[in-house]
């Protein structure tokens, strides 16, 4: 049980770091639902992505954006970095 609470406690302390980098959340929250609400006026309402409504097809799309722009550009550049301030990388 232990483990677990400090498990919980490390996540915390890590969504909270997150939250309080800017770069960050604009990148992984922000640009996404920018890039959504200009591309939901752009297109008519009633087009349509193989039966799927345009709108639905789009914020799939952008949740995989940024989910895919967290993982390959942002996450791996921290770790590194906080391996590399630790002393770990050296």
């Amino acid at each position: 049980m232990f483990q677990a609470s400090r498990l919980f406690f490390l996540i915390w302390l890590d969504i909270k770091r997150f939250f309080r980098d800017t770069k960050y959340v604009l990148f992984i929250i922000a640009l996404p639902i920018i890039f959504y609400i200009i591309y939901t006026a752009i297109f008519p309402k009633n087009a349509n992505v193989n039966g799927v409504p345009w709108s639905e097809y789009c914020l799939i799309s952008m949740i995989a954006f940024g989910i895919m722009g967290n993982a390959i550009n942002l996450l791996g550049t921290k770790i590194a970095d906080e391996r590399k301030k630790n002393g770990i990388l050296t």
